[in-house]
């Protein structure tokens, strides 16, 4: 066994390492302690990446999925959009890629009913079912409500019923047809809505009325709960004497005053041209517009002339 060669003159506490053992100096002798343990080395290179796993199941579509539209005047489209599945009290069924079927103006469901035709200016919800494996739609004037039901949860829903889930409303012209232009957007879809225009354009018209008379109808529209109107009306406008004036209104059905504006004639037969806007949040369901005017005085003719009606409605 080799001699250790400690150091000399050591003070109390030193230490001295010897063969992987501890010796520390205790004022009389070198006494033995534990392994010391040994330093953590530097980290060594990073080695290759593994190869990629598999890739993992397809998760579900957004529930947000699939557009109502306007397709004919006797027929709707509900297909994917942004998503391709629909829940439906509780359980999440595909959105088949040509739509689900009943969407038409004749032969469909109504209120749970087959072989039924929808009326003639109606205004309809449109709710999704499972008819015995294939997703169809019902039609109804019954409103909707979101679900509160367990499994069902925020889920909109047809009033009472969470066998039917909200996909749209739509409104039925004279003839029962669907519609869906610039003067009646009788189409809107619950999902992913869009900015719709609206317009129309009304005949020249005066009076000399000091209460408000009709000049003629706006444009006609659906509205959601949430929905936020943009209207404008441009016309030019005629005071017949000097200093008098008329108002304009355009209002809707419920009835509310979406615009209202003053008009003063500086001179004899002072023309003016002007577009006063507005932000309006009307009341769900079907909204029609009607243009209205009156004069200061009997004796003033109040004109207006190139009238139209524009705005933008969110469905």
């Amino acid at each position: 066994m080799s001699l250790i060669d400690f150091p000399s003159n050591p003070s109390v506490g030193q230490t001295y390492i010897f063969n992987g053992i501890i010796y520390q100096w205790t004022g009389v002798t070198w006494a033995p302690g534990t392994a010391p343990l040994s330093l953590t080395g530097p980290t060594g290179t990073t080695g290759n990446t593994g190869s990629t796993g598999p890739t993992g199941p397809t998760g579900p579509t957004s529930l947000r999925g699939g557009r109502l539209t306007y397709v004919s005047t006797t027929a709707l489209l509900f297909a994917p959009f942004f998503g391709g599945y629909i829940n439906i009290n509780g359980v999440l069924y595909g959105i088949p890629s040509a739509g689900i079927a009943g969407l038409a103006n004749t032969n469909v469901f109504i209120d749970g009913i087959a072989g039924q035709n929808l009326g003639a200016n109606t205004t309809y919800f449109v709710y999704a079912f499972n008819n015995s494996g294939t997703i169809t739609a019902d039609f109804s004037t019954t409103g909707h409500v979101t679900s509160s039901t367990a499994g069902n949860t925020g889920t909109e829903i047809k009033s009472g019923d969470d066998t039917r889930s909200l996909i749209g409303v739509i409104r039925t012209d004279g003839s029962n047809h669907f519609q869906d232009i610039a003067s009646a957007r009788g189409v809107a879809s619950w999902f992913n809505r869009r900015r719709r225009s609206i317009v129309a354009t009304i005949n020249n018209n005066s009076t000399t009325s000091v209460t408000f008379v009709s000049f003629g109808s706006g444009p006609s529209f659906l509205a959601w709960g949430d929905s936020i109107v943009d209207m404008q009306l441009t016309s030019y406008v005629t005071n017949s004497l000097s200093g008098d004036f008329g108002v304009s209104q355009v209002t809707d059905d419920v009835p509310n005053t979406i615009i209202q504006v003053t008009n003063f004639g500086l001179a004899t037969s002072d023309t003016g041209y002007w577009g006063p806007t507005a932000l309006y949040e009307p009341a769900e369901g079907w909204r029609t517009t009607t243009l209205k005017a009156e004069s200061q005085a009997g004796t003033n003719t109040y004109s207006m002339s190139n009238i139209t009606i524009t705005g933008a409605v969110n469905i």
